[in-house]
Formats: C-alpha cells, structure tokens, sequence
C-alpha cells in the first residue's frame, strides 16, 4: 500500500485533470462510495437521520455528493454548514432541490438547531476540513466540534465517520487539535495519508478504510 503526503494526494489530482479526469468526476466518485461505507456502518438507512457537517472545501463537496445519494436511498439528512460554503454551489443547490434540510452555522443562534440534530441523530459525516487545511480551529468550528465531541460523549450509539480524515487532524504529521473528534470509521479517498498512522492522531481514526475514486494507478508510480 502506498501512503501519501497531502502535497502528493495533491499532485495526483492534478495529473488526473491533465489525464482529463476532472475533479468533479473525482468528487462524484469519492461521495458515491463514502455514501456506500456509511450505509454498510449503519445496514438499511431509510428514515435513519443523518447529519452531514459540510466544509467550505473539496471535503464538504465530497460530502455534499454523499448527502444526496443517501437522501436518495431515504435516508433523513441534514447538512449544516460550519463555516460559509459559497451560494451558487451546484451540488448544494442539488440538494436543496429535492428538499433536504440545510442549516448554517451563522443563522443557528447558541448552535441550537446543532444540539438538537445531534440528539436525534444516528450518524454523523464530518465532511469539514480534508488535506487542504490550513484553519485553525476557532470561533464557530471550534464551537461545532465541541458540541460533537460532547454529543459522542453523553451517546455512545452515535456514530461519526470521517471523510479522507478526522477534521483537525494534520495529513502529514498526525498531530491533532484537541477538539478533533475520535471517528468510528475514517473513509479515506485514493491513498491513505501519513497522518492517518501516526500517533497521536492515529488514535482518532477509528476503522480506516481506503477506497478506489478512480485515479489511474500509473500517475502514482513514482511515489
């Protein structure tokens, strides 16, 4: 198995655009099969509430594309932005459109409507921060990942899968901000990242999984 850096992952991307597999062929095939994983974590999802807590990134384009294939398999999704996610989104307007239930971070007084998604929940997508972070966490997400950590805390039934890796968890080095949530199961996309095996971020990974979204194996020959 090959383990890349975040600056690798990168580069592979981008030699797969060259290659003419866009990034959005790459994001639909990397939220088809996260929405895959969580529906082997939970078995049958119909009428099961979700939450999916959608970066401004490439992550929560990931996890906006898994939203709405387990909308479609009827599950009870909810997204909730915990940072500002621009308007014109196609694959957050897709979502809109068939009715799925967007909250946003800075219209949630006291992170209410947060607290009360997350007791009624049966899993969690963090689909915030992926290798491209460069946020600290503060403010508002750290606000978000308190309140999640709290919630896995009092409800040990609720579930968290992490999209390529736990938000606050560093790609290349394994350090973790102490907010950082512990997953049930890490979906990471294409090629495992060095942060994933390293302590102590390691022990927030939960499960790992890696899984195939369709980048051709000989743009990594060279790592």
């Amino acid at each position: 198995m090959k383990i890349v850096t975040a600056d690798e992952m990168r580069l592979l991307e981008e030699r797969c655009a060259q290659e003419g597999v866009s990034a959005d062929t790459l994001m639909e095939k990397a939220g088809l099969v996260v929405a895959q994983k969580a529906r082997e974590f939970l078995g049958d999802v119909r009428g099961v509430p979700l939450l999916v807590l959608v970066g401004p990134g490439n992550n929560g384009g990931d996890g906006l594309v898994a939203a709405r294939h387990l909308s479609n398999w009827g599950a009870d999704v909810t997204i909730y932005l915990p940072l500002p996610r621009r308007g014109d989104d196609p694959k957050l307007q897709m979502l809109l459109d068939r009715g799925v239930t967007i909250c946003r971070a800075e219209d949630d007084w006291g992170l209410s409507l947060l607290a009360g998604q997350l007791e009624r929940t049966r899993l969690v997508i963090d689909a915030i921060l992926g290798t491209g972070r460069a946020r600290p966490i503060e403010g508002t997400l750290a606000e978000v990942l308190f309140l999640l950590v709290n919630a896995r805390a009092s409800r040990p039934r609720l579930g968290l899968l992490a999209l390529d890796l736990p938000t606050g968890l560093n790609a290349d080095t394994g350090e973790s901000d102490p907010l950082c949530p512990a997953a049930d199961v890490t979906v990471t996309l294409g090629y495992p990242k060095v942060g994933l095996f390293a302590f102590p971020g390691a022990a927030r990974v939960g499960r790992l999984q890696v899984v195939d979204i369709g980048i051709p194996p000989s743009l990594a020959e060279d790592v």
